[in-house]
């Protein structure tokens, strides 16, 4: 599918037309024009105080909220509990949290897209109150201590996705250290991260190190072209390379990324085509993430590592 677009050596060229291309897919609202309305001021309501919910079984209870796609092939898209997806390579719709990605996600010239894929589908973007922390693995707890950090300075995420690339795979946590970066512009900010990658087992570690290794590295997010305002924002550089992922084996595993005062200890559910398949399937049933987990366990997603996973991380 992606080969009517590969006809130039440029990235950034291939980015454009690739953009331009998905102009035709792009969902647009319609607009309500008219002279002017006045309306009786409403009340303030204060927001649902999520990040005060003791019970992870309340939690679990409230509704997901699907995300509005920038176009028909992203697939179906729930957040929780709120949608939060990044500017950041805006079409692809990557969430507010570190994910996995070639070094040019967007780039359909150099092959690193499957012939049959365009688009990394994220189902799932949840972000869970402290709440859920002493579900977290011990390994990762025990690390949360090491680094004297309390479990309030810890957000607890879940993210699914797929795996359309063949290119070698990065650790992206940029769009959880930067999550409001613009789409394009001037924005330009450089961090130091530690990161580690935790129950994936030996084969899964950052290129470099051991396996289970406390790694760190800068991130930095900034436009493509310095000189050009209209810029993409973009993921750099490159490194915090991993090993071990295959594109055609499901696998579940957690990363912490630690970021000044505070942390991501992320649930990576990285499927193969049978299982992304699964999962869309029970979206349509699934209201909320106890009914969508209660559907996943008698699925063919139970018996693997993402059932268990999530099991583990769920139970009351």
């Amino acid at each position: 599918m992606a080969n009517f677009m590969k006809s130039s050596n440029s990235p950034r060229a291939g980015r454009q037309r690739w953009g331009a291309c998905l102009g035709a897919l792009v969902l647009l609202a319609g607009c309500k024009g008219g002279g002017s309305r006045q309306s009786a001021p409403r009340p303030a309501v204060a927001p649902a105080p999520f990040t005060v919910l003791t019970s992870r079984a309340a939690t679990l209870a409230l509704p997901f909220v699907p995300v509005a796609k920038t176009n028909e092939l992203l697939g179906a898209q729930l957040d929780f509990p709120v949608a939060a997806r990044t500017r950041q390579y805006e079409e692809l719709s990557f969430p507010k949290a570190p994910l996995f990605h070639p070094y040019h996600p967007l780039d359909l010239e150099t092959g690193s897209l499957r012939e049959d894929k365009l688009f990394c589908q994220v189902t799932l973007n949840l972000h869970l109150p402290e709440a859920f922390f002493p579900a977290l693995p011990a390994e990762v707890r025990a690390k949360v201590k090491e680094l004297g950090l309390k479990p309030s300075q810890v957000e607890v995420r879940v993210v699914s996705q797929d795996q359309p690339w063949l290119a070698p795979m990065l650790f992206r946590p940029h769009y959880w250290t930067d999550p409001d970066a613009p789409r394009n512009g001037t924005y330009h900010l450089s961090r130091r991260i530690q990161a580690g990658i935790f129950g994936a087992g030996p084969t899964v570690h950052f290129v470099g190190h051991t396996p289970g290794a406390w790694v760190e590295a800068p991130v930095i997010v900034h436009p493509e072209a310095d000189a050009d305002p209209g810029s993409l924002i973009v993921s750099s550089p490159e490194n915090l390379a991993v090993a071990g992922l295959n594109p055609h084996h499901t696998q579940a595993f957690w990363t912490l990324t630690r970021c000044g005062d505070r942390a991501a200890a992320t649930l990576h559910l990285l499927l193969d085509d049978a299982d992304q398949a699964t999962l869309e399937g029970l979206v349509p049933v699934s209201a909320t993430p106890r009914q969508l987990l209660d559907h996943l366990q008698t699925s063919p997603l139970g018996p693997t590592a993402v059932g268990a996973s999530l099991k583990a991380l769920t139970l009351p």
